[in-house]
């Protein structure tokens, strides 16, 4: 997914953005056991780098 956004050229905020919902509603789901755990919580978050510009 972030391979994704980065190659379409997305910044570094918008792929946090995106990621930090996605972590949220998994973290939500698996309170709710409609799933058995939160992967996000498996992987490093990437590093963003903050105010670099689009292409």
């Amino acid at each position: 997914m972030m391979r994704a956004m980065e190659h379409r050229g997305l910044s570094g905020a918008t792929q946090d953005s995106a990621r930090k919902v996605l972590s949220q509603a998994l973290r939500r789901a698996a309170q709710e056991e409609l799933v058995f755990r939160n992967v996000t919580q498996l992987a490093d978050a990437p590093k963003v780098v903050y105010g670099e510009s689009g292409p």
